[in-house]
């Protein structure tokens, strides 16, 4: 027969709450941190040809030496160049992207009136779709895809997986917890959206089977439900 999760005493989770607008605030800081980088790194490479028709005599290698009205006065054409840069580099996509939106926050966090001229309009948005284009334009002549897909996780992946947690850690709250994540992703092909959907209400423990079970599962894309799915803890079941 089958009981609630409480009843047959398995283990749960119990972590205190944690704040995440410290780790928000530092990851962001990180991202801005590798963008600027970047950016340093054309400077480094293409200062020459940046300056040449301001002065020939302007040397910057780093984002925050290049004074504000120089920002002003050719900022726009900078982070063009950045764009192209980004693609002749071997930059993915997204991370170019994510590079193009951290310089500019954090050139409108050190300059403030950035916001209000040298992002005036539709302007950014226009630099965002330009600089997809061109990757776009250059995966359809090379056939090569924008993304790399990640190699499917395997049953036999699942099995090492599960033998670590098994002969490695042994039988604790955190392991059990660790291989009911396992598994549920396994089940729900990976989609986070899903597991954010559960509820402890859905889960019951079947104490024949030695094993936690998934009852009705719906599924998000083709909002069908999926029968049981049985995540097991005793480790010949399991493996």
């Amino acid at each position: 027969a089958a009981g609630s999760v409480e009843s047959a005493n398995f283990p749960l989770l119990t972590e205190p709450l944690m704040d995440l607008s410290t780790r928000i605030t530092k990851e962001i800081s990180q991202s801005r941190r590798s963008s600027c980088g970047k950016f340093n790194d054309m400077l480094r490479q293409h200062g020459a040809d940046l300056f040449a028709k301001i002065d020939p005599d302007l040397s910057y290698t780093a984002i925050d030496e290049i004074p504000f009205q120089m920002w002003v006065d050719h900022g726009e054409q900078w982070m063009g160049q950045f764009g192209s840069f980004m693609h002749k580099d071997g930059v993915k996509l997204s991370t170019a992207l994510g590079y193009l939106t951290g310089v500019k926050m954090h050139l409108i966090a050190n300059n403030k009136h950035l916001s209000s001229t040298m992002y005036d309009g539709n302007w950014y948005t226009a630099l965002h779709g330009n600089v997809a284009k061109v990757y776009m334009t250059e995966a359809i002549q090379t056939g090569n895809s924008l993304k790399d897909q990640a190699v499917a996780m395997t049953a036999e992946d699942l099995h090492s997986c599960c033998s670590c947690l098994l002969d490695g850690a042994g039988y604790t709250k955190k392991t059990v917890a660790d291989r009911c994540l396992l598994l549920l992703q396994w089940h729900l092909l990976g989609r986070i959206s899903e597991m954010n959907l559960l509820d402890l209400k859905q889960l019951s423990y079947n104490t024949t089977l030695c094993c936690i079970v998934l009852r009705e599962l719906n599924r998000s894309k083709t909002s069908l439900m999926q029968d049981a799915v049985h995540i097991f803890s005793h480790r010949d079941d399991w493996m």
